[in-house]
């Protein structure tokens, strides 16, 4: 039974709703990157803290009575790859038995039907943790991963190779965000954070070397803290070299890290009333990922300027979820969210004035979140289908409107030999002919008003949508189609609506895993 909730918060949450109501678009994916959710929709997950009876159990358990539509899509996990081991639990050096406990839960991680997320640091928390004190003081390793004649070199690429032979055992799509925050000024303060120059070197290395160890069906995140210089896009004038950023073909998402209200609005944060709005600064970021046409990953937020209590004393439903919410809802090009359930007090988190930021110790955020959740603007548990490329099904796009709007065209099942497939045409016209245009490469050409994607190679016709508009048509993947071959679909309909009678669906792209 879920617990009473008061008039005034259920008008919260359905103020938050109002906030991100929005249809579950179509095929249709903005920036066509790996594991991008369609177009209209934002996967939602968590992190980051594992184990009986910590944050990421708690924060399951408070959501649970909600169902599983609220339940996160994602879920996050720290690798460290360091010279030697630390002391706050994580891995370090990454070593065989670090494979065992990570492959471990990457395989939870599925059989939950959420999407991994492995953020991978070049951290060495080589000093014991201060209470209070807010400070772990790390030394950055990049160098030692960038730079071939560094003494460490040869030790730190055989940590990443062996994070890359886990990733490929599990053989499943996964997130990885490499370098974490990469120019974070609060490692620097009495540490040696990240070095400008090196670290994208080090990132460039560390997608080469998980590749070269089979780990190919990774979406890669180049991550930024809200907080930290805006120095993302800097480059050498005389030389040409990027500072931070390690190009185009090694960046499928841009992240995000952001905290306090500070960061995500022009309000001040409570914790930190003198400190300017970074909202400018985030603002451009966005700026710089719209110019590199990729989608935005939250990938570490937590409500840490107020401490979440029962009842909601302390407003953290209006001066920190609500805008926190509104700021999503005005940036479209934001995909994916990861929200951390922890208690922050001590400095856990490198901060010593952050708060609890459990959604579980208040029955009234835990009601005002699932809300939230479950509307149709977010995606999680058992999304991985829906995604660019998750299965080898990509969206391309260039449907042409009918009677019901977009015709939708989309591939479920994953592309292996042998495996049962489906291709599903959904918001067509009802009761009316439909053809299947299917081709070995992709033309793009002006038809019949539209765009024709496939070179039609093979034309399977006289199909017909049922009463709702829908067509449903499978098949077993062929045992001798090798990987990476490529086929395009698209569905032209019958439909009266259209000036030349026809209307078209998304092209779609399978690639044999």
């Amino acid at each position: 039974m879920h617990p009473p909730i008061p008039a005034s918060l259920r008008l919260g949450a359905v103020v938050l709703g109002a906030v991100l109501a929005a249809p579950l678009a179509s095929a249709q994916y903005t920036y066509g990157r790996y594991l991008e959710p369609p177009d209209g929709s934002i996967l939602q997950g968590m992190g980051q803290f594992w184990g009986p009876s910590t944050d990421n159990q708690q924060y399951l358990d408070a959501l649970a009575p909600y169902g599983e539509g609220v339940m996160p899509g994602h879920d996050m996990f720290i690798v460290n790859i360091a010279p030697s081991a630390i002391d706050d639990g994580h891995f370090g050096p990454f070593d065989a038995h670090a494979q065992t406990v990570l492959l471990s839960q990457l395989k939870e991680s599925a059989d939950a039907q959420r999407i991994p997320h492995v953020a991978i640091s070049f951290l060495n928390y080589n000093a014991h943790f201060l209470p209070g004190m807010g400070q772990h003081k790390p030394t950055a390793h990049d160098i030692d991963v960038a730079d071939d004649d560094a003494p460490m070199h040869d030790f730190m690429l055989n940590q990443i190779t062996l994070v890359g032979q886990t990733l490929a055992a599990f053989g499943q799509p996964v997130f990885v965000r490499i370098g974490l925050e990469f120019n974070n000024p609060s490692v620097v303060d009495g540490a040696e954070g990240y070095h400008a120059f090196y670290f994208p070197i080090a990132y460039r290395k560390t997608v080469k070397a998980l590749e070269a160890a089979g780990a190919e069906r990774c979406a890669y995140i180049w991550c930024w803290q809200a907080s930290a210089p805006t120095t993302y896009a800097d480059v050498d004038p005389v030389t040409g070299l990027a500072a931070w950023y390690p190009g185009d073909e090694y960046v499928d998402w841009f992240g995000l890290d952001i905290f306090n209200r500070n960061q995500f609005t022009t309000l001040p944060s409570p914790i930190y009333p003198l400190a300017a709005s970074q909202l400018p600064d985030v603002e451009q970021f966005l700026a710089f990922a719209e110019n590199r046409s990729r989608p935005v990953f939250v990938a570490e937020s937590a409500c840490v300027d107020y401490d979440i209590v029962a009842g909601d004393a302390n407003d953290s439903l209006v001066n920190w979820f609500l805008p926190f919410f509104t700021f999503l809802a005005d940036h479209p090009s934001i995909k994916a969210v990861t929200y951390i359930s922890h208690d922050w007090t001590g400095g856990s988190g490198g901060a010593p004035l952050w708060k609890d930021s459990r959604i579980a110790n208040s029955s009234q955020v835990t009601f005002a979140w699932a809300h939230a959740m479950g509307l149709s603007a977010f995606i999680g548990k058992r999304s991985g289908p829906f995604l660019n490329g998750y299965d080898g099904w990509w969206g391309l796009g260039n449907s042409l409107p009918g009677a019901k709007g977009d015709p939708l065209l989309r591939g479920f099942g994953a592309l292996h030999p042998g495996q049962p497939v489906t291709l599903e045409l959904t918001n067509a016209k009802p009761h009316t002919l439909a053809a299947l245009f299917v081709g070995f490469s992709a033309i793009d050409l002006p038809f019949k008003g539209g765009v024709m994607v496939p070179k039609p190679e093979i034309v399977v016709d006289g199909l017909h949508t049922d009463e709702t508009g829908h067509l449903t048509l499978m098949t077993t993947w062929p045992d001798q189609v090798p990987s990476g071959f490529r086929t395009y679909y698209q569905c032209w309909i019958a439909d009266a609506t259209q000036p030349l009678g026809l209307a078209a669906s998304n092209g779609l792209l399978g690639e044999s895993l």
